[in-house]
């Protein structure tokens, strides 16, 4: 985490410098986050259908509140289930290994794993809270 410290501190300052003069704020950070994770598998499932060069269908979606389809956060959940039993594995083999450079490579892989799910966990229930309602522009330049 030593190592990540520095990265993760220095990359919010700019991105909170850059932010300067609009109304952006934590809660205006934490809902970029959780559509960014929301958005990953289809940005991603787009960039391979154009390196396929295979034409993708685009549907329109209701602009009307609605039930969130299980198709679209499923991706999100596996993933998330996933990042639950590798913390849970991390935890156990720490308490059974003597090995420092292994317990330092388990807590760094905790950490990010513990960083991602508190994302998924966060896009997962942003999706099914805002399910299809438009939220207002959420960066608002300060007057």
């Amino acid at each position: 985490m030593v190592a990540y410290s520095p990265y993760i501190i220095l990359s919010m300052t700019f991105f909170f410098y850059a932010m300067k003069g609009k109304d952006y704020g934590i809660k205006g950070f934490l809902y970029h986050q959780f559509v960014e994770y929301l958005e990953f598998f289809g940005i991603t499932l787009a960039f391979l259908a154009w390196v396929l060069r295979r034409k993708v269908p685009f549907k329109v979606t209701p602009k009307r509140k609605g039930r969130v389809s299980l198709r679209v956060i499923m991706p999100h959940l596996s993933i998330l289930i996933l990042l639950i039993i590798s913390i849970v594995k991390g935890t156990l083999e720490l308490s059974t290994t003597s090995d420092m450079l292994l317990v330092y490579s388990i807590y760094v892989n905790l950490f990010w794993a513990f960083y991602q799910s508190f994302f998924l966990s966060g896009s997962i229930l942003f999706a099914v809270k805002m399910g299809g309602e438009e939220e207002a522009n959420l960066v608002k330049e300060k007057t």
